[in-house]
Parts: C-alpha cells; structure tokens; sequence
C-alpha cells in the first residue's frame, strides 16, 4: 500500500508540472498576442492569471517536499523530484 501511495504521489507530481508548463506555455502565447495587439484588457488577464501559476508553483513545491520527508526517495526519484522543483521554479 505504502509504494502504491508513493507511485501515485511521484505520477501526481509529474502530472501537476506538465500542467503548470502547459499554463505557462498559454500565457506566453497570450503575452504575445496581448502585445502585438497592444491589448491592455489581455495584459490584465494574464496578470490575474499569474497567481493561479504561481499558487500552483507553491503547491507543487509543497508536494515535492512531503514527498522528500515522507518517503525518503532514493537516486532517480530523488533527482526526479529534484528537477520538478528546480523546473516549477524557472517557469
């Protein structure tokens, strides 16, 4: 039960990174339209949208963090788990 809870705990982790990426990606893409249109009302959305991001920042790097304290992952999960708090920083 244990490794089935920390199989599904590394998956959720990766799963919510994609996510985030995928917001990012958006919000991007809206950035640019927001200023190629000269689009104040865009500009504006997506700054509203930036808390969501950076909600969901705090909450994958909470994830991870319980991840380290509870399980104690070792080599490839570890760097894994790692590289998704150094990525959900960077975006």
């Amino acid at each position: 039960m244990v490794r089935y809870e920390y199989t599904q705990d590394l998956e959720n982790l990766r799963g919510a990174v994609v996510a985030m990426s995928s917001m990012v990606d958006k919000a991007i893409s809206r950035s640019i339209e927001a200023l190629i249109r000269q689009d104040v009302r865009i500009a504006e959305e997506l700054i509203v949208a930036d808390r969501a991001v950076n909600d969901q920042r705090w909450a994958i790097e909470e994830d991870a963090l319980r991840i380290i304290a509870t399980q104690a992952p070792m080599a490839g999960d570890l760097r894994s788990i790692a590289a998704a708090i150094h990525i959900v920083t960077d975006l």
